[in-house]
């Protein structure tokens, strides 16, 4: 798990998001059977969600419904980063801030 702040568009909204990132893995669907394996999905949890240029963390004032929106741009912004959380090995933690 690595922190990474992206910044999202929901409603118009350009909210800045802090918060703890898992690259998934893929599935392994060719090779012998007993090498195949179901891959895992990426992961996101918000632990700042802010308007850009203002100061506070919005998260506890917003809808729940608007949370979990936010998130899942937020991971989608990050999977489609190669460098966020992923090393020429796979998966990795490197404990550096994105």
């Amino acid at each position: 798990m690595i922190t990474v702040q992206l910044q999202v568009t929901h409603l118009g909204i350009t909210f800045d998001v802090l918060g703890d990132y898992t690259r998934g893995t893929p599935d392994q669907t060719s090779g012998p059977p007993e090498a195949c394996y179901e891959g895992e999905p990426s992961e996101f949890s918000a632990t700042v969600i802010a308007l850009e240029d203002c100061d506070g963390n919005l998260l506890p004032l917003l809808d729940p419904d608007v949370v979990e929106a936010l998130e899942g741009l937020a991971l989608e912004k990050a999977d489609e980063q190669p460098a966020v959380g992923r090393s020429d090995n796979g998966p990795e933690d490197d404990g550096e801030p994105y």
